[in-house]
């Protein structure tokens, strides 16, 4: 958890100090509004999580945005269990309320309604804290695992051989289901 942050040159052992948000933002008002924000490390650890899987600085800025948005959306000041349908209402409310009227319904509201729950849901899972639905159960499911069986013990093939074949034969069978 200490490691650095290679192009911000940070290190969350430093989380009391106010350079990590200065070398994202430049204005200080949001520079006040980050440091001020509940869960500092909660959400610092996530922008590095996307700092680590190569992100750069404008969308880290907006993540590092969102994340408010996502606190104050769904009155998140401290860590505690989410579903996945909560996300959802708040992003539903946001995005409605956030867009301008002549806006509403359009790509942008849906963009907007996106990332709130992108970002929301990779946070909260990274804190472990989110609850997912149960998935259904895939048609057919007991003979994909006999094929999977088949493909990686008898014909040998690769893992991402594996994984490809059984994701289009997964999405073949679900449509076929909602045709029979």
């Amino acid at each position: 958890m200490g490691r650095s942050l290679y192009w911000l040159g940070v290190s969350l052992n430093h989380l009391g100090d106010r350079i990590m948000f200065e070398q994202i933002f430049t204005k200080p008002s949001a520079i006040k509004r980050h440091m001020e924000a509940p869960l500092l490390e909660e959400r610092w650890r996530y922008v590095q999580y996307w700092v680590e899987n190569g992100s750069v600085l404008v969308p880290i800025q907006r993540i590092s945005q969102y994340l408010l948005v996502i606190m104050d959306s769904m009155k998140f000041s401290q860590v505690r269990e989410v579903h996945f349908d909560e996300i959802k209402e708040a992003a539903d409310k946001w995005a409605s309320l956030s867009s301008p009227r002549y806006m509403k319904n359009t790509v942008y509201s849906t963009n907007s309604k996106d990332n709130f729950m992108r970002n929301a849901s990779r946070w909260f899972d990274l804190l472990g804290c989110l609850r997912r639905p149960p998935k259904p159960p895939l048609p057919f499911e007991e003979h994909l695992e006999e094929y999977i069986g088949y493909m990686r013990h008898e014909r040998g093939f690769s893992e991402v051989t594996i994984a490809g074949r059984f994701s289009l034969l997964k999405s073949f069978l679900k449509e076929m289901e909602k045709t029979c």
